[in-house]
């Protein structure tokens, strides 16, 4: 729930179904476990305000297609 107190002071929020997440995370974890460099770049470019923003902003636009 990108809503919730846990999630808005987390470090990384991760907005998922839990089985599809953790499949994503281990493909990327394999993809990038040789890359120091980008490894470095994708932390220090990951902005967790900005990635519950988007999220929300998917629900809400999800929510806009469906209601009657």
């Amino acid at each position: 729930n990108p809503l919730s107190r846990t999630a808005q002071t987390a470090s990384i929020t991760v907005v998922d179904n839990v089985t599809r997440a953790l499949k994503n995370i281990i493909k990327n974890c394999e993809i990038l476990r040789n890359n120091r460099t980008e490894i470095d770049e994708t932390i220090k470019n990951f902005d967790n305000r900005g990635n519950i923003d988007e999220a929300l902003k998917y629900i809400s636009k999800r929510l806009e297609e469906l209601k009657w």
